[in-house]
């Protein structure tokens, strides 16, 4: 079904025939799935839509003030077909996107990190489609990913709505990654070594490609000018020193290309070592608790650009008995640059998610930040607020 053409030492895969037969598979076999369903405990096909939407209000500094709203829509599936004996194990998953809307960051606050982590523009696209195979405590997973979904991951973060609190923007600015909206193709691994530690590395493409030269992300290419993107993490989860879950992770991410645009045949190589924290501090059994999160990332001195990032906040859940929810999450972000250490840019960040409904929620959220440089002039900081609603149906 896939096929390959060799041309001008760029292999292209053409995903047309895929991509159709992919849709007859599921269509035809679905009903086969939902009867094993009914016949096995677990669950073999699991859907989801969902959307998100943010209205954003810049109410001083930066660029402009002023007001814009973006969206984005989530269509997830995923089937695990535990009872063929082939495919027992495997999960296979595809998550379609579509982006409406403004840029904030760009056009009214201007600034580094991006203050919505759903700012794309106008997109429809394939945000992941792989498959993963799990045998015994390994776990291998090809196909188009995000890197952010295993990896630079902390839970108390997760909440924050500015792009920083996941993947950290120096690392982002420094060198194209395989993150939201411009995943690419990729294999990664994962071994659990015992209960408390597990390690997982990965190698993608490295120049995912622009949207304006792919159609819905299915047209992938992969050039040895691309080079690549690995990265690795060491991950170890423990309550043994507070009696509350300490989780910490270690990771180095390595990234290579050639400079295409200029035709420049010298390898531009990045190096970025990380570590992130997320410790529990409370919780009891109606489900209260309360955690911090620290990250930080330094370049390896590969690049020319030399930087470091700090961000560090708390998350409270269930601060009151009859919404155990609800959550209130607090961030603080800063990029440095050069070797003295200067700050580039600076962010705090308050939210809180309130749930309506079982499936809808509403989300106010308060950012201040410090220096915006994202558009590479003088800015005066800027206070902005947004409201995200969102609703998820499976």
């Amino acid at each position: 079904m896939i096929h390959t053409i060799i041309s001008s030492n760029r292999i292209q895969i053409s995903n047309q025939t895929f991509y159709v037969s992919l849709l007859l598979f599921l269509f035809f076999y679905s009903p086969v799935w939902a009867q094993k369903e009914e016949e096995n405990s677990g669950e073999v096909i699991h859907h989801e839509v969902s959307y998100l939407h943010d209205f954003v209000s810049n109410l001083r500094g930066g660029l402009q003030k002023g007001n814009e709203h973006l969206s984005m829509i989530n269509l997830r599936l995923m089937v695990n077909p535990d009872y063929s004996p082939l495919w027992r194990g495997g999960t296979l998953y595809i998550n379609a996107a579509m982006t409406m809307g403004g840029t904030p960051a760009r056009s009214l606050t201007g600034d580094f990190h991006g203050l919505s982590n759903i700012e794309a523009g106008e997109l429809i696209y394939i945000q992941e489609l792989w498959y993963q195979h799990r045998f015994m405590n390994t776990v291998v997973t090809a196909g188009l990913q995000d890197l952010n979904r295993e990896f630079l991951v902390t839970e108390g973060s997760s909440l924050l709505l500015n792009s920083t609190f996941g993947i950290p923007s120096p690392l982002a600015g420094l060198a194209t990654m395989p993150i939201f909206p411009h995943t690419t193709v990729g294999v990664t691994l994962q071994q659990r070594i015992n209960e408390e530690l597990h390690v997982q590395t990965a190698l993608f493409d490295g120049r995912p490609d622009d949207y304006e030269n792919k159609s819905y992300n299915l047209n992938w290419g992969l050039s040895a000018k691309d080079g690549f993107a690995s990265v690795s993490e060491l991950h170890y989860v423990s309550d043994h020193f507070t009696n509350q879950e300490t989780s910490l992770k270690a990771g180095f991410l390595y990234h290579t290309s050639s400079d295409q645009e200029t035709g420049a045949d010298e390898k531009l190589r990045t190096a970025s070592v990380y570590i992130l924290v997320d410790q529990q501090i409370y919780g009891n059994e109606e489900g209260s608790s309360m955690g911090i999160f620290l990250q930080g990332v330094a370049d390896a001195g590969l690049s020319s650009e030399h930087f470091t990032y700090f961000g560090a906040g708390f998350s409270l859940t269930g601060l009151m008995s009859a919404r155990p929810e609800d959550v209130v999450s607090f961030g603080y972000a800063a990029s440095f640059v050069g070797h003295g250490g200067r700050i580039r840019e600076s962010m705090v960040e308050l939210t809180a998610r309130f749930f309506l409904k079982e499936q809808f929620f509403v989300q106010p959220d308060i950012q201040y930040i410090i220096n915006p440089c994202g558009s590479g002039g003088k800015l005066n900081n800027a206070l902005v607020f947004l409201l995200r609603t969102g609703v998820s149906i499976n």
